[in-house]
C-alpha cells in the first residue's frame, strides 16, 4: 500500500511540475525561489553522484531543493524577528 502511494504522490508532483511553465531569466532556469533568492538548474550539476539509479537522483535533487527552501525560509524569519540593534550586530 506503502509504495502505491508513493507512486501517487510521485505522479501528480510531476504533473503539477510539468503543467507549470519554466521560468527563465539571464542565469538559467529557475527551480526555485524564496523572496529574492533563485536556486538555479545550473546549481545543482554536482549535487548528484555518478553512476546513481534515475529515481534515487530525483530524491536527492528533491531533498536539495526542499532543503535550500527551508533554509532560505528560516533565514527570513529570522531576520524578521530581529530588532534593528541585533540586526547589526
Amino acid at each position: 500500500m506503502s509504495k502505491i502511494l508513493h507512486f501517487i504522490i510521485l505522479v501528480g508532483f510531476a504533473l503539477l511540475v510539468s503543467c507549470q511553465t519554466q521560468i527563465k531569466d539571464d542565469k538559467g532556469i529557475v527551480l526555485a525561489r524564496v523572496h529574492d533568492d533563485y536556486l538555479y538548474e545550473s546549481d545543482l550539476v554536482n549535487i548528484v553522484p555518478d553512476n546513481i539509479s534515475h529515481h534515487d537522483s530525483i530524491v536527492i535533487i528533491r531533498n536539495y531543493v526542499n532543503n535550500w527552501i527551508k533554509t532560505k525560509l528560516m533565514v527570513e524569519k529570522a531576520k524578521f524577528n530581529l530588532t534593528d540593534e541585533q540586526f547589526d550586530f
